[in-house]
């Protein structure tokens, strides 16, 4: 090392480097997780949902019970309320 640290440049700040490539989204039944997913922070409300409701987990834990509703909560959770 030849040269001193307080000679050397401060880092440069890049805000592609801080923003997460995927984010991970609690689905609950019924107000209680049931399952975790991972998307892209870009994905749709839709999206979202359909992936959500292809997971074995919660199939079952739908099971023949209607859904009556659908609350999402962008990049936390979303919660499937069944009757």
């Amino acid at each position: 090392n030849t040269e001193s640290i307080n000679l050397a440049p401060w880092p440069v700040y890049d805000q592609t480097k801080m923003t997460s490539q995927e984010i991970s989204i609690a689905i609950q039944v019924n107000g209680k997780v049931r399952e975790v997913i991972t998307v892209s922070p870009s994905s749709s409300n839709e999206e979202i949902q359909k992936i959500a409701l292809e997971q074995k987990m919660v199939v079952k834990w739908i099971g023949d019970q209607e859904i009556k509703k659908i609350i999402i909560v962008k990049g936390k959770l979303i919660n499937i309320v069944t009757g």
